[in-house]
């Protein structure tokens, strides 16, 4: 079979990728159980009885930085905006933040960014692949008439598997992985491949035990999966045209002219991207990329020069987590050695009675000549808690999270000016690890908004309820996405990542203080606002009294002026009325800075 050299390629790529990836998946196992922190537990009876398995202590010195820095990336998913500013670019905008709103609930984007933090806290290094999932049935209507039933129809979003991808030696790091050719494992069962791929292969693998010829055959049908790579990246062009031509033989394909299998080699040439999935024995798909560029992004964190992998938290605390763990152990044992004591009895005073020695209950010890003694345990002179404090500097200089509370004593970090200062060198290396994380999520997101913008056939609908609790319709089309540039036309505003609510609490407060006096205000809308984010009222309408006035009806204030109620129920002077009035964005006439002083005396006439 020509397929074959296809196939062989692959093969032999394969087993490159494999060698190339196998040191740093090793590391990233180590570094993964540097986080769970599992402190060894009694397996037989010999460790039970083993009294230094009590100060076997492993600290989660990895665990609480990962989970630190976690906190301070992220509280929810970023909010993505068109950049254009033009007036007819208004409803567009809108149907950008609508379709994101719609696309990170698709593809559970908090939980994406949680499973792939994890990676590049730890392991310095992380990846995400971007897909699309499209389910339709026949369906018929009530009316007899048959229509396309979109069961799904989005994006789908994938997190690092460190176990099943392998890089090329020859890829070259870059956030949207564009010079990175690379595999992926996934098992699937037999149904599965056949319905995918239209073939059936064998169910060489298994989901749980690697010793899967031990079970029953019950068990054994449930366990075995079918083994099936994905390469994603550049093909050799001969290779690649002679698995056309022998699938258009077998019938398996649309037939090519000759000048365009001569384009499919032009464009291997050209770095066109290709995904293709095979097993051991067969090619089973080869297909552009429907992006026109690779489905992957790349987050990397600390690295070495000409490096591909990087490394993380989980490098850098390494010997201080074990120091630590040593340090605690010692510890318990130094004070077991108070809490437990042990008795000096002189051997030659056979008054003594051992069976007294071990009663709880008696007050009472008979001897003849020496008493028994406790034993007091030689003092650690300060050595266990000078290694403890040193480590805890270790631990905070290489992850970059000064705790003052943990720090050695320190004239600098005694005044403010030196904790200042430790604070701002923690601030610069989170915002330089969060700028390439954010990097990555960027790569992401324009990705995911590209396969839509490919792949999209249903429209999508989206509510919006407003301030005044309307509810519209607003149709996502495929249409709407075809003219935008997603590298040039979004932009993406990581800053509302992390929410402080108190501080939203604050500036609402203060906003309606500062502006509800301004005439151009509508000053209803601003003091509701104030309710719901400052107060977390969700009824702010019931805070509101109903008024008697309409509009057109006249009063005379304490100043003898005439004054009208507007449109919106305000008292405004029967002057301004006649002039330009300033109007909020629904139209409504605004009310006077001093209508509360008008109101107290105003006489209807």
């Amino acid at each position: 079979m020509i397929e074959t050299s296809l196939l062989q390629v692959l093969n032999a790529r394969l087993d490159v990728a494999k060698r190339f990836t196998k040191e740093f998946q090793g590391l990233t196992k180590d570094w993964i159980d540097l986080y769970n922190a599992e402190t060894p537990k009694a397996k037989s009876v010999e460790d039970i009885i083993d009294r230094d398995q009590r100060y076997q202590y492993t600290a989660k010195v990895v665990f609480d930085n990962v989970e630190k820095y976690r906190s301070s990336f992220f509280e929810k998913p970023p909010e993505v905006l068109y950049a254009k500013k033009g007036k007819m670019d208004e409803e567009k905008a809108e149907k950008i933040t609508l379709a994101w709103d719609y696309l990170k609930d698709k593809t559970n984007f908090k939980q994406f960014m949680d499973d792939t933090f994890t990676y590049f806290a730890l392991c310095g290094f992380t990846t995400g692949h971007v897909g699309y999932k499209k389910e339709i049935e026949t369906a018929t209507g009530e009316d007899g008439v048959e229509y396309t039933n979109f069961l799904q129809d989005d994006p789908i979003l994938e997190p690092y598997d460190h176990e099943n991808e392998w890089f090329m030696p020859d890829s070259v790091f870059t956030p949207d992985a564009k010079n990175i050719s690379y595999f992926r494992k996934k098992k699937l069962s037999q149904a599965q491949v056949l319905e995918t791929f239209g073939k059936k292969i064998k169910a060489d693998e298994s989901i749980v035990t690697n010793d899967i010829d031990q079970e029953s055959s019950a068990v054994k049908s449930e366990l075995s999966k079918c083994g099936v790579f994905f390469y994603t990246g550049t093909l050799p062009k001969g290779s690649l045209v002679e698995y056309i031509k022998s699938q258009e033989e077998e019938g398996e394909s649309e037939e090519n002219s000759e000048e365009e299998l001569d384009e499919v080699a032009e464009m291997s040439e050209t770095k066109d991207i290709f995904y293709v999935a095979f097993c051991k024995s067969c090619v089973l798909s080869v297909e552009k990329s429907a992006i026109k560029e690779q489905t992957c992004a790349v987050g990397r964190w600390y690295s070495l020069p000409k490096k591909f992998f990087g490394f993380g938290l989980g490098k850098l605390l390494e010997e201080q987590q074990r120091q630590e763990s040593i340090n605690t152990g010692q510890l318990v044992r130094y004070a077991d050695l108070y809490a437990f004591p042990k008795l000096a009895i002189n051997l030659k005073d056979a008054g003594t009675d051992p069976k007294q020695l071990m009663d709880r209950n008696s007050q009472i010890i008979t001897f003849l000549d020496s008493r028994p003694e406790f034993l007091s345990p030689p003092s650690a002179n300060g050595a266990i808690n000078a290694i403890i404090g040193q480590n805890q500097s270790d631990i905070q200089t290489n992850s970059g999270l000064a705790d003052l509370s943990k720090v050695q004593e320190s004239q600098t970090l005694q005044t403010a000016t030196g904790q200042n200062q430790v604070a701002d060198t923690n601030e610069k290396r989170i915002k330089v690890a969060k700028e390439k994380y954010y990097e990555f999520l960027k790569q992401i997101i324009i990705k995911t908004f590209k396969y839509a913008q490919a792949e999209w056939q249903e429209s999508k609908l989206r509510y919006i309820t407003d301030d005044d609790g309307e509810t519209r319709t607003v149709e996502i089309t495929p249409e709407d996405f075809a003219d935008i540039d997603f590298d040039t036309d979004i932009s993406i505003d990581f800053e509302s990542m992390s929410v402080n609510k108190d501080v939203i609490r604050q500036q609402s407060i203060v906003l309606y203080d500062k502006v509800k006096d301004d005439p151009i205000v509508d000053r209803k809308k601003v003091f509701k606002k104030m309710l719901k984010d400052g107060f977390g009222e969700k009824n702010p309408d019931s805070y509101i009294k109903e008024s008697s006035i309409t509009p057109g009806m006249n009063f005379i204030g304490e100043d003898d002026q005439e004054y009208v109620a507007d449109e919106s129920g305000s008292i405004v002077p029967v002057q301004d009325m006649e002039q330009t009035v300033p109007e909020s964005n629904s139209g409504d006439m605004q009310p006077a800075s001093d209508q509360a002083a008008i109101m107290g005396n105003a006489q209807q006439v």
